[in-house]
């Protein structure tokens, strides 16, 4: 008998596998708009104050895509409420915010991320 995923591994699955869908969504969705970028840009992007500007563009289109097609996503993925945890946990932030994390959930995102890409680092 498979044993069901609980909802809480679900979500952070989800959002685990969505967090650079804004790497090709750059590529194809048009650019969000002034106002988007005015209100997500500091929630998503972090600033390197040594280069002067926000890094990590993709975060946002990934922000901007899960907002976008919202509507095909089960219901229970856009409330903050589905899962225990953090207000701030909701689908799109724990996608999203994996280059700038402030939860507990956020954080599994980021180190998940962050283990990835060592594996296409070159080592030798």
């Amino acid at each position: 008998m498979a044993e069901t995923l609980l909802p809480e591994s679900f979500k952070i699955s989800l959002a685990a596998l969505f967090h650079d869908i804004g790497k090709i969504a750059q590529g194809v969705l048009e650019l969000p708009s002034q106002d988007y970028r005015d209100r997500n840009t500091d929630l998503y992007q972090p600033f390197n104050k040594k280069q002067g500007r926000h890094t990590h563009e993709h975060a946002l289109y990934t922000a901007a895509f899960i907002e976008k097609f919202a509507n095909y996503f089960p219901e229970e993925l856009n409330s903050s409420e589905w899962i225990e945890g953090e207000r701030e946990d909701s689908f799109i932030n724990l996608a999203a915010k994996h280059h700038k994390p402030e939860t507990p959930l956020q954080w599994i995102i980021t180190q998940a991320d962050r283990l990835s890409s060592g594996f296409d680092q070159r080592w030798f």
